[in-house]
């Protein structure tokens, strides 16, 4: 994956966070600071807190704060070029497509065997 296609599908505002949490099993409560029981420990209250508007994921019990790609690296063992390609099958299963990929001078990034 080129360092371009990276920079901008790794962009906290282009991979949702609520479809990946809600993937794990997370159950998203509404407002804007949206609590959660935590992905990572067995949690009998929602001690996590989703803001879905910087796509930002923090545990207050276990101290871990993560975007979507990093919930796939904990919760799947992958490095972040694994965990960008899973995010991307799981968004495409919830019917969510990421928008079109550029590089530098806004040229779209060519499409490569395994990207698809």
């Amino acid at each position: 994956m080129s360092t371009s296609l990276r920079r901008n599908v790794g962009n906290k505002k282009v991979i949702p966070i609520a479809p990946i949490i809600e993937y794990y099993g997370g159950q998203i409560k509404y407002g804007t600071n949206r609590n959660v029981k935590c992905l990572f420990h067995n949690d009998s209250r929602s001690s996590a807190v989703v803001d879905t508007n910087k796509n930002v994921y923090f545990c207050h019990t276990c101290n871990i704060g993560v975007s979507s790609v990093g919930i796939i690296c904990i919760k799947e063992g992958l490095n972040k070029t694994d965990a960008y390609r899973r995010a991307k099958e799981i968004l495409n299963g919830s019917g969510i497509s990421l928008p079109e990929q550029h590089g530098r001078n806004n040229k779209p990034v060519p499409r490569r065997a395994w990207d698809t």
